[in-house]
């Protein structure tokens, strides 16, 4: 199942990149799943035997409600943590999510298998910036200009401008996709030349 995980395509990009980012920070809600787990789930979380439709094991809440990602975050977030970043670099993923329910959407992320790929767990009511502070505290970094963060949220982009992070808008919609992805990377490249 690991070998499904892996994007080639995804190395190999990171792997041309003169300059990369050292923390991806990603919003959860409508960035990393396409649902409010604070309005739309219902504990306790539970993995099912049935497999989505894109391959992924199936994850519902208490009423039957499909918990899953979008299609390519599993591929995105594995191939990231176990290919691409390097902690020894100083290179790490985080969350940083306004969600009201943290121990809700912590029980999510852990149905999902990613609780491994994050080094920081930003999940409270407060504002972006705040966010991005506590993630440079808490890494023990001190250059937001390092920060690639994806929301779906303009005014949450907006506000975190003033860092001098590369924030990308995702279309909530599709959510964190590879192409998004990519794009993050070439906006945070050419911001960093």
């Amino acid at each position: 199942m690991s070998e499904d995980l892996i994007d080639n395509d995804l190395i190999n990009y990171w792997k041309s990149m003169k300059k990369k980012p050292k923390i991806i920070v990603f919003d959860l809600d409508y960035t990393l799943w396409p649902y409010y787990v604070d309005c739309h789930a219902s504990p306790p979380i539970i993995k099912t035997n049935e497999k989505t439709t894109y391959g992924a094991q199936k994850i519902i809440d208490s009423s039957g409600l499909q918990m899953n990602g979008f299609k390519d975050v599993n591929k995105i977030l594995y191939t990231l943590k176990n290919y691409c970043l390097n902690e020894q670099n100083n290179e790490y993923l985080a969350i940083a999510s306004r969600s009201t329910t943290r121990d809700l959407a912590l029980e999510t992320i852990e149905a999902l298998g990613w609780t491994k790929y994050f080094s920081s767990f930003q999940i409270y009511p407060s504002s972006k910036t705040i966010h991005m502070r506590k993630i440079i505290e808490e890494l023990q970094m001190n250059d937001y200009e390092s920060i690639l963060f994806f929301d779906d949220e303009y005014h949450n982009i907006k506000t975190t401008q003033s860092l001098k992070l590369t924030p990308i808008e995702i279309n909530p919609s599709v959510g964190l996709d590879m192409k998004t992805l990519i794009h993050g990377f070439e906006r945070f490249q050419s911001k960093n030349k």
